[in-house]
């Protein structure tokens, strides 16, 4: 019986799907790209070239272009939103990208690569990268960044 009902809510499941809509954001090669989706459903999309980091938002009239770091090879990318939905974003070579409102701030934070990027609960940036074969944590503490190494297996 159980079985039975699995099958008929995942046949309702599969007959009330969601139409896929699809938007192009600009045209060209990009080597890294992450998204968001903030609280009003619309999403936010981060994206690196050989020439910069781009960001894109969408809105009612379509999507909006920046780049806030227009003199970066980017090739990897984390992208997320903090509760106002404004984005930050962890990039190659470990640096940091930030809106306040205002304006885009940029950040060298160490040397490395394969970055993953979380937001605290109060905004407080922090990333896990690898630099020489060794991975790292770092947060920013005040106006610098702390850099730990995480230990290894024993």
């Amino acid at each position: 019986m159980r079985h039975a009902i699995c099958c008929v809510v995942i046949l309702v499941a599969i007959g009330s799907g969601q139409n896929w809509e699809t938007s192009s954001i600009l045209p060209g090669s990009f080597f890294a790209w992450g998204i968001g989706v903030d609280s009003d459903n619309l999403p936010h999309v981060a994206f690196g070239t050989a020439r910069c980091l781009g960001y894109a938002s969408r809105d009612s009239t379509g999507w909006n272009l920046e780049y806030p770091d227009s003199n970066a090879y980017v090739a990897e990318l984390d992208l997320c939103l903090d509760s106002d939905g404004f984005p930050h974003i962890g990039y190659s070579g470990v640096r940091y990208a930030y809106w306040d409102g205002i304006n885009w701030h940029t950040e060298a934070v160490a040397e490395g690569s394969g970055l993953t990027l979380a937001l605290a609960r109060d905004r407080t940036p922090h990333m896990v990268f690898v630099d020489s074969l060794r991975v790292k944590y770092t947060y920013k503490a005040g106006d610098s960044w702390v850099i730990l190494p995480v230990p290894a297996y024993q």
